[in-house]
């Protein structure tokens, strides 16, 4: 059986970092919001005797093995369900890598779905997200989508009302950072935080310095707010006005090939 499903983007309308715990990750407090911006995961499965994951995609740096974390997924979903299969994954990739959007975690929660439907295991949701936890932070998240306050290391979600409708413009400057760079740095520096909406903005963007120049754009071209995305670098300006995004997107993307207009997806 073969199921193809979208895999949605998330930015952090705000991201607090409340301390490192004894495991290494760090618990958060946050507010996400699913955006339309989307990969397209293909899943085709069906029983073996033995269990054989493959995994190709449509931009050649992508991991194909266990380092990816939609192959984790596949992975980690039939050995808790006990069943053995043989899964091939296509991901047609659309979000940033490496961007702040929890592409890769948007990815890993539709390799879930997409196997809980293939073999009719019909798991509550909250075993799905204990699932995901133990594929990626973000994973959780991307399970259920739309609004959401999001706690612990990702694992605690309470549903909000859907934001508001407006438009938004993403800007990745043209380098990827590893999250685990950020928060390694973010422990050595151990910077002042609530100075801004997202904690981690400020050591990204001693890693990045376009975030600043980004966000800088973004707000004098009638962005309401502007802020940096989850580890970043990639930078979210929200607008009321259609034209004035369109516009700033277009301008944007002359210097910086990865910018996108969407909007918030409540599913």
């Amino acid at each position: 059986m073969t199921v193809v499903r979208p895999a949605y983007a998330k930015i952090n309308l705000s991201l607090s970092v409340l301390g490192r715990r004894e495991d290494g990750y760090h618990d958060i407090l946050s507010v996400m919001q699913t955006v339309g911006l989307a990969d397209r995961v293909t899943v085709a499965a069906e029983g073996s005797r033995t269990t054989a994951i493959t995994l190709n995609a449509s931009l050649p740096y992508v991991p194909r093995d266990e380092k990816n974390t939609a192959w984790k997924a596949a992975e980690v979903f039939l050995r808790y369900t006990g069943i053995t299969a043989k899964a091939d994954i296509f991901i047609g990739k659309h979000i940033p890598v490496g961007a702040g959007l929890a592409g890769g975690s948007a990815d890993a929660a539709a390799v879930l779905l997409a196997l809980d439907k293939i073999f009719d295991t019909r798991l509550p949701g909250n075993e799905l997200i204990q699932i995901g936890k133990a594929v990626g932070a973000d994973v959780p998240f991307c399970l259920t989508g739309g609004t959401a306050r999001v706690e612990g290391i990702g694992e605690r979600i309470t549903r909000l009302p859907p934001s508001p409708g407006c438009h938004i413009v993403l800007c990745k400057p043209n380098r990827s950072i590893r999250t685990k760079d950020v928060f390694e740095l973010f422990d050595k520096l151990k910077p002042e935080t609530g100075k801004m909406p997202n904690d981690l903005e400020p050591v990204t963007t001693k890693l990045c310095g376009e975030v600043a120049g980004i966000k800088r754009e973004l707000l004098a071209a009638g962005a309401k707010t502007a802020s940096m995305t989850g580890s970043g670098p990639t930078v979210f300006g929200l607008f009321d006005d259609e034209k004035e995004a369109i516009t700033t997107a277009e301008g944007l993307r002359q210097k910086y090939a990865e910018t996108f207009l969407t909007k918030p997806y409540n599913p």
